[in-house]
């Protein structure tokens, strides 16, 4: 079956040395992207020119910080990153620089400036081809924009993607957020079928060679063939598995049919949700309409016109949940449903446009009328 699951590969601690210009080549991505898999990247070389080696992944956790120092936000993040490995030397730093430009990496301006700061925390430098593939679906020209920060494991899978300036005290903060989260927390097989307004809500019942579970449909224009994701553990606990890819996002979704009405009802919509760090996952309850207005409207609808165009999916409530994060969150919202309105969707999808490798899990969908 095909799936985005990580598969463990045991690899010796010495091919993650660092090295100077020539550094022996990366492993390939030990994780696939839903994994949240950091892809180390090629180092054309360092400032200092002689300094030590370090393995980078040596601790529970680890810090791989990107900064442009030719920025001066980027310049205040190194000096921060570096008060931080004094202040947390247990924790390997990998600090790095995209600022080649046109084959060249400017080490006398790198040196004036490493002297000037200060700094002997060494920098490494990352070639521009590279910073795309430091993490798939990453938008490498947000780099130039502010300083990234990536917290991994020693299996290289990320646990947290900071974007902006970050104290050092802060990061301190967060690694010890992670090191409380459990490494891996699915969701319970148990469904809300029998409150939830949806059929097979908790997509317990999937065909073996069905692409979806039964009551639900995919607009797929993407090219991933399968979103059937077991999680193991007691039993087969299924999660839906959604990805935005360059060919666009999957919608899975479930027409209400056979429902009573929800025109001018009170409702709550629930969810369990993952996503990879990236994904911005949305499950939504909607209506397809061709209307115009101060309206959200989903980015693609799963319904097809005559024409051949979509027709808009209007969103009435919606749960977006939080990026940056690869543990399960629960989360629900309450809200009024119009009088007026027919061919009640939920939809579940990717907010993502252009971060291509950005994926969710999904489980355990709720809707019920409170009122």
């Amino acid at each position: 079956m095909a799936m985005t699951r990580a598969f463990l590969f045991t690899v010796s601690l010495a091919a993650f040395l660092l090295a100077g210009s020539g550094d022996r080549a990366w492993p390939a991505n030990l994780y696939g992207f839903w994994e949240g898999g950091l892809t180390p990247p090629v180092l054309l070389g360092r400032y200092p020119a002689d300094a030590a080696q370090v393995v980078w992944n040596k601790a529970d956790l680890n810090v791989m910080c990107v900064v442009q120092i030719m920025d001066g936000l980027g310049r205040r993040q190194a000096e921060e990153i570096q008060r931080f490995s004094a202040l947390q030397p247990q924790v390997p730093v990998l600090l790095c620089a995209p600022d080649r430009d046109e084959g060249k990496w400017p080490a006398a301006y790198i040196k004036e400036t490493w002297d000037r700061m200060r700094m002997t925390l060494p920098i490494y430098d990352l070639p521009p081809e590279n910073r795309k593939d430091v993490y798939r679906g990453f938008d490498p020209q947000r780099i130039r924009v502010y300083p990234q920060l990536f917290l991994f494991d020693q299996q290289f899978k990320i646990r947290r993607i900071i974007e902006g300036f970050t104290p050092a005290e802060r990061i301190i903060e967060i690694l010890e957020e992670i090191r409380k989260e459990p490494l891996s927390m699915p969701p319970s097989p148990a469904s809300l079928d029998s409150v939830s307004l949806l059929k097979n809500s908790s997509f317990q019942d999937w065909p073996e060679q069905s692409r979806t579970p039964s009551a639900w449909q995919v607009r797929d224009a993407s090219n991933y063939n399968y979103v059937r994701v077991p999680l193991g553990g007691s039993g087969e606990n299924l999660v839906a598995e959604l990805h935005y890819s360059p060919r666009g996002r999957q919608v899975l979704f479930q027409r209400l049919a056979d429902q009573p009405p929800l025109n001018g009802k009170k409702v709550r919509l629930s969810a369990l949700v993952k996503s990879n760090c990236i994904g911005q996952a949305v499950v939504a309850l909607g209506i397809p309409t061709p209307e115009k207005g101060a309206y959200r409207f989903a980015p693609d609808s799963p319904y097809i016109g005559r024409d051949g165009n979509q027709i808009p999916l209007r969103i009435l409530g919606a749960i977006d949940f939080e990026t940056g994060s690869d543990v399960w969150q629960a989360r629900s919202v309450e809200f009024l449903v119009p009088e007026r309105g027919k061919v009640f969707t939920i939809a579940l999808y990717l907010n993502n446009t252009g971060d291509h490798g950005a994926a969710a899990m999904f489980d355990t969908i709720g809707l019920e009328i409170l009122e």
